[in-house]
């Protein structure tokens, strides 16, 4: 469950990195010792003071009051939640999957209603695109290796008719905006891959 994009400074260590850059027939880099390293428990305790913001906090409030002495609060959204889960559907195949969300995604259109369908990685996502492709289906592509059109993409994807596949860029943090047109004809239908 990654996004594809690029951890740039990222190594592995104690050589593995290394092996793979010789594996993979790229120029060795040199090994990166560690100056230094501390846990997030001991980061944290060296404060006086420990405070934060988070919309899953409330999940991990044991874990936060045992090991930081911190509580948690609740806080109600401004706005009741207008989304509704609907029943999870499990094929037999990946290729009965594809079609299943390729025929979601027409119903849904005929309806008038954006679409955001979320995979796991870069190559489902083009799977799914090609799928989509060959039934017709207009959509763009939220992935890794389109993240210039990022916020092109992001911004169209919640206009009437509109149908965005995406791996977890388009995940936490990301606010699609809804027309009020679509919200009209039931408002942005997510399916998860």
């Amino acid at each position: 469950e990654f996004t594809g994009r690029i951890m740039a400074d990222r190594t592995w260590s104690d050589g593995l990195h290394q092996l793979i850059e010789f594996k993979e027939g790229c120029k060795v880099t040199p090994r990166k010792r560690t100056a230094a390293r501390i846990t997030y428990q001991r980061f944290f305790r060296r404060y006086l003071r420990l405070a934060g913001m988070s919309g899953t906090a409330y999940e991990v409030k044991g874990e936060l009051g045992a090991v930081y002495g911190l509580s948690v609060l609740a806080v109600p959204t401004h706005v009741p939640p207008r989304r509704a889960k609907l029943t999870t559907i499990v094929c037999a195949t990946r290729e009965e999957k594809w079609n299943r969300i390729v025929q979601e995604v027409e119903t849904m259109r005929a309806l008038g209603r954006p679409v955001l369908i979320g995979t796991r990685s870069v190559s489902a996502s083009q799977e799914l695109s090609a799928c989509l492709g060959r039934a017709g289906v207009e959509h763009a592509v939220l992935n890794a290796e389109q993240s210039e059109d990022e916020a092109k993409v992001i911004a169209g994807a919640g206009r009437v008719g509109t149908v965005t596949v995406a791996t977890n860029m388009a995940g936490r943090g990301v606010d699609i905006k809804v027309d009020p047109e679509a919200l009209a004809m039931g408002g942005l239908h997510v399916v998860l891959s």
